[in-house]
């Protein structure tokens, strides 16, 4: 397991750890579990050249994602919000240039800690809308490519492409972006609830070996995102 999981996995640990014992005291505050869906893809690519896309168009590809989040109240609207979550993104490829028909997807998989601060909005004591904004920090912890030609199916690891070490080529180890959102929250059978809107985008490219002069190709996600807590 790579050194740089462990540390945020640790660090993120005692994050919730301490929020959660601080928050006892809150007039505000719970933890649970979030799920929901996903439509990713990846923006900033140039599909006629560069990036190591040259020839293809870029779609979207759907996944899942799920975590936990905690929430610490600040006053009686404003609240800060970390969670950990496990999702997927990547992008899928039309490859026109190669001549035939055919087609990719790249599956990328991430260890998520995104670090929100939430408004709540109108009545705080009934179902009310509500915001987020905050910056995102990823580990990559899966990554694999299916291509598909003339309805022939190809599945293989990034590994294959010689992405075993920080050194070699392929996608990077890590992402770091921002994630901004809207939703309605309130109480479900007397239990803290909420359904969420969420833009993510990346900041830094998800290749490594990026062509001089390029800024590489970068994560955006969509998500539809619901949370039950206590």
């Amino acid at each position: 397991m790579p050194l740089r999981f462990l540390l945020v996995s640790s660090l993120t640990a005692a994050t919730l750890l301490g929020a959660s014992l601080d928050a006892q005291s809150a007039s505000r505050s719970s933890f649970g579990l979030l799920f929901g869906g996903n439509s990713a893809t990846f923006a900033n690519v140039d599909e006629s050249q560069g990036d190591g896309l040259d020839g293809s168009q870029v779609k979207r590809r759907t996944g899942f994602q799920v975590g936990v989040y905690l929430n610490r109240a600040l006053s009686p609207r404003i609240s800060l919000q970390p969670e950990l979550h496990y999702v997927q993104r990547g992008a899928g490829f039309d490859l026109n240039g190669s001549g035939s028909n055919a087609s990719a997807i790249v599956n990328l998989t991430y260890v998520e800690v995104p670090l929100l601060f939430r408004v709540d909005l109108g009545d705080t004591n009934g179902w009310r809308p509500f915001l987020t904004a905050g910056p995102t920090a990823a580990l990559r912890i899966g990554c694999d490519g299916t291509t598909t030609i003339s309805g022939t199916k190809l599945t293989v690891q990034c590994d294959d492409f010689g992405d075993g070490s920080e050194e070699e080529g392929g996608f990077a180890k890590t992402d770091f972006g921002a994630s901004v959102g809207a939703g309605i929250a309130g109480k479900l059978g007397g239990f803290p609830a909420f359904a969420q809107v969420r833009y993510g985008r990346g900041f830094v490219s998800v290749i490594k070996d990026v062509p001089s002069g390029e800024s590489g190709p970068k994560t955006e996600m969509i998500s539809l995102l619901f949370g039950i807590g206590r």
